[in-house]
């Protein structure tokens, strides 16, 4: 047993024995000789408990969980998610800090939920059903850690069902109908050329007429390339929903800004995959925050409103709709895994209906002929 300074805080932390298992646990205090009691309690705790047989809670907090969450498990995910658990957790920190663990239920969670409905976001605007579910994911995550046989800080996972048995999630709705119109593209364009000496202008053509993810972009490698074919992968590791797909490269345009970026970029020789099409001027991974962040002030200076990055991609798939393409090679294309993501683009399709309404017509008259024919042979 005994206190220490864990790396990155302030705080001391204690670290004892119980049950036949070793914690680590924050004592919440920066005061050494406040948390030297602090554990001094814990010890006289386990001791009842291991003389007298007196039961005792190790008492976590939210704030214990989230602590070891964040320095243990967010450290082995990606940088997009990573930085998805840093919002999210400021929510979730107002409303369940300083509680203990056994105290948060579904209740309560369920509680939190409808509160966050009800907050307006730096947008003006309600928050989204998609938000508050992120922030369950991440909690739920997190309990579902604390109750695993390596962490042992609860008993039970209160996110794991709610009243009935019923998932806790929201319903959720993310279909957005917003894609370029008339000139906002050639103003678009325009106003992305001055970053980055045209690197935002060249990932947001990328996107633009390729539908592809801006993390999807960021991570394209020379071997994901192959330009004598005209045609490039994403990969399963680059992919959002893990499923690899390759697509065509139709546009001039794109082309040339491929082969330039794989002429100036370096590759190593050694590990051909690896090299990045798309660096900064200094050989480095382009950053996805800096990307968001310099896209929406190219938005504010084209005068274009209420645009995000992905709607680059709402614009590419929804293009592919207004030209006729059908929806299985739309959802091909964007590498949607089933057809829900891809109906959205559906009433685009006007000339596809028109086609189908056409051949239903000449199937009907034919149908008709047949079955003329077939009366006056009875007859």
């Amino acid at each position: 047993m005994g206190l220490y300074r864990k790396k990155g805080t302030d705080k001391w932390w204690m670290c004892f024995t119980a049950k036949g298992v070793r914690y680590d646990k924050s004592t919440g205090t920066a005061d050494r000789k406040i948390a030297a009691l602090i554990l001094s309690d814990i010890e006289l705790k386990i001791l009842r408990h291991e003389k007298l047989g007196v039961e005792f809670e190790l008492g976590y907090t939210f704030d214990d969980m989230m602590a070891k969450f964040m320095d243990e498990y967010a450290p082995r995910q990606e940088e997009t998610t990573r930085r998805r658990y840093e919002v999210s957790l400021i929510h979730l920190r107002l409303f369940f800090g300083g509680k203990r663990l056994s105290e948060i239920d579904a209740r309560l969670i369920d509680r939190y939920m409808q509160q966050r409905l009800k907050e307006v976001s730096r947008r003006k605007t309600l928050t989204k059903p998609a938000t508050v579910n992120r922030e369950f994911s991440l909690l739920a995550k997190a309990f579902s850690l604390a109750v695993s046989r390596k962490w042992r800080m609860v008993d039970v996972n209160p996110c794991s069902t709610a009243y009935n048995g019923e998932p806790m999630k929201l319903k959720e709705n993310n279909e957005r109908e917003r894609y370029l119109i008339n000139d906002e593209e050639e103003r678009l364009l325009r106003e992305s050329a001055g970053y980055h000496k045209g690197l935002l202008r060249e990932i947001v053509v990328v996107a633009l007429y390729m539908g592809m993810r801006q993390g999807e972009i960021l991570r394209l490698q020379h071997g994901h390339v192959d330009l004598e074919n005209r045609r490039l992968t994403v990969t399963k590791e680059n992919s959002k929903n893990k499923i690899p797909r390759t697509i065509p490269i139709m546009s001039d345009t794109v082309l040339e800004i491929l082969k330039n970026r794989m002429a100036r970029t370096a590759v190593d020789t050694a590990h051909p995959h690896e090299s990045l099409v798309f660096t900064t001027g200094g050989g480095r991974p382009v950053s996805a925050r800096n990307v968001q962040r310099d896209f929406r002030k190219a938005c504010v200076r084209a005068g274009i409103e209420d645009f995000v990055f992905h709607d680059l991609r709402h614009t590419f798939g929804t293009r592919l709709a207004q030209n006729g393409v059908d929806i299985y090679t739309i959802a091909r294309y964007m590498g949607h895994e089933d057809l829900e993501s891809t109906k959205r683009y559906s009433h685009h399709n006007a000339e596809s209906l028109r086609a189908s309404i056409r051949t239903v017509e000449k199937m009907t008259g034919t149908l008709k002929v047949i079955a003329g024919g077939r009366s006056r042979g009875s007859a």
